[in-house]
């Protein structure tokens, strides 16, 4: 919400410029984004080694199946 004495750009297109505030805050979710799909990812790759493990222990070649 903007205040009366508050200055607003607009790029031509209607959008509003963002704010260095608002800057900071789409940084830092972009950011926290970012690392909860490294994350995941990372529980992916995890997930993905024991299911091989457990394959190998039961004996299955999965170079085999390829």
């Amino acid at each position: 919400m903007t205040r009366p004495d508050e200055l607003v750009i607009y790029y031509p297109d209607g959008s509003k410029f963002l704010s260095p505030v608002e800057l900071s805050n789409y940084a830092e979710q972009e950011t926290q984004r970012a690392e909860r799909e490294r994350l995941l990812k990372e529980q992916e790759q995890i997930k993905y080694q024991t299911l091989l493990s457990q394959l190998k222990a039961k004996g299955i070649d999965i170079t085999a199946l390829e």
